[in-house]
């Protein structure tokens, strides 16, 4: 949501582990003429015990339990139900076809 801008959070995964991670935008495809401007995301994590090592970490409180953003790995396989960011339903609540 911050294009060319570097953001970081802790993320905590459904079963408990906590990461840090840090993440930047990049735009593909703006250098052409009448070509399509591709948003993209390159992420980046580390468990949140090594956290200190990196210099994104540097005046984070990273200790601070309201930091803390809930993340699964898909939405297909997310057991968070009640999730802002949910751009599909879990597979075990899609009903069957047929």
């Amino acid at each position: 949501m911050q294009p060319g801008r570097i953001t970081i959070q802790v993320s905590q995964m459904p079963e408990g582990g906590k990461f840090f991670c840090i993440a930047r935008t990049l735009m593909k495809g703006e250098n052409r003429h009448n070509g399509d401007v591709k948003h993209m995301s390159i992420g980046l994590g580390c468990d949140l015990d090594q956290a200190r090592r990196l210099v994104y970490s540097d005046g984070y409180d990273l200790d601070q339990p309201s930091r803390v953003t809930p993340v699964g790995v898909s939405c297909r396989i997310c057991p968070r139900q009640n999730c802002s960011s949910r751009a599909f339903p879990a597979l075990d609540k899609v009903p069957l076809a047929g």
